[in-house]
């Protein structure tokens, strides 16, 4: 232990390199780890007019009623939607919520093991009235 004390006072500028290079590889990882299913709003419109997407919206049924991305279903049980995206959809599937951070740990939590490819909105529905896109009622 002292060998690590004689260390720590020697070289004091090199132990606060390391460990401020070791914090900032952490956040480099957790920051890459908490996009890695994102989709951009531009993203998700060139999906739905290219592809064939599924569009799910997390939100509660009164939020939902206010505005909503075209042809999106409103499932709020996550053990009904996981269900349904692993039966009936192999790939291509955006959960959406308000701001992107439910959707974001409900993938987190049920699909991360899956080999489905299953996204979130970015900025959720938020995000998605702030890059000017429109909701339908």
């Amino acid at each position: 232990m002292s060998i690590f004390f004689n260390f720590f006072f020697e070289y004091w500028f090199l132990f606060f390199l390391f460990i401020f290079v070791l914090s900032l590889l952490l956040y480099l990882e957790y920051k890459s780890y908490y996009y890695l299913n994102c989709i951009s709003t531009y993203n998700l419109i060139k999906l739905m007019n290219i592809n064939n997407v599924f569009v799910y919206d997390i939100r509660c049924k009164d939020e939902y009623d206010k505005g909503h991305i075209i042809n999106s279903l409103n499932i709020l049980e996550t053990s009904v939607l996981k269900d349904r995206i692993l039966k009936f959809h192999s790939n291509n599937v955006v959960i959406v919520c308000e701001d992107g951070l439910k959707s974001a740990n409900c993938i987190r939590i049920n699909f991360c093991n899956s080999s489905n490819s299953v996204l979130y909105l970015k900025s959720g529905i938020k995000g998605w009235i702030a890059d000017g896109q429109i909701l339908i009622k």
